[in-house]
């Protein structure tokens, strides 16, 4: 190779060196961008549902200090109880899709040690704080079941279990 074409040839190496080094700082910045992606949305995420948790136990507490009249139904219609259920299946039915992609964390060998530790961290309190709100909202549900359940009215008449038995032997 004469003295040129050997110095173009070396122009080229280094270029190609300077661009391959350009394309990984730009994936390692890709990659850093997607893990402060996921650690801000699930963060938001946690803190949402912690207070989404913290208002569904007030509530709980307040239902439960409610005075019980006869007829005096919080949710007649079953719409809260209802609306509570829904919201409990849709949290539970997402806890497996969020403990993939936890346990995904360890394979992605882009990811740096310290990528993994703060990943692994906000996903263990996002699934803790989902189970925290599912707990919450099944509390306020039960007590809402169990006033209205109790704003029943009731016969005054009582019945024993031979009577009872008896009347329904006469029917």
């Amino acid at each position: 190779m004469t003295g040129f074409a050997q110095q173009r040839h070396n122009e080229v190496v280094e270029s190609l060196g300077v661009l391959a080094q350009a394309a990984e700082s730009a994936a390692s910045l890709t990659l850093l961008r997607r893990v402060d992606e996921t650690v801000d949305a699930l963060t938001d995420r946690s803190n949402l549902f912690r207070s989404l948790a913290e208002g569904a136990s007030l509530w709980t507490r307040r239902v439960n200090d409610l005075r019980i009249d006869k007829g005096g139904y919080i949710d007649a219609a079953d719409k809260c109880i209802g609306m509570l259920e829904r919201c409990v299946q849709i949290l539970e039915d997402g806890l497996p899709k969020m403990l993939q992609k936890k346990s995904a964390i360890d394979r992605d060998h882009q990811l740096k040690a310290d990528h993994c530790e703060l990943l692994h961290g906000v996903y263990e309190d996002a699934l803790q704080v989902t189970g925290v709100l599912v707990e919450a909202l099944k509390d306020l549900r039960a007590a809402i079941i169990r006033h209205d359940l109790a704003a029943e009215p009731r016969d005054s008449e009582e019945y024993d279990c031979a009577g009872l038995i008896a009347a329904l032997h006469d029917s």
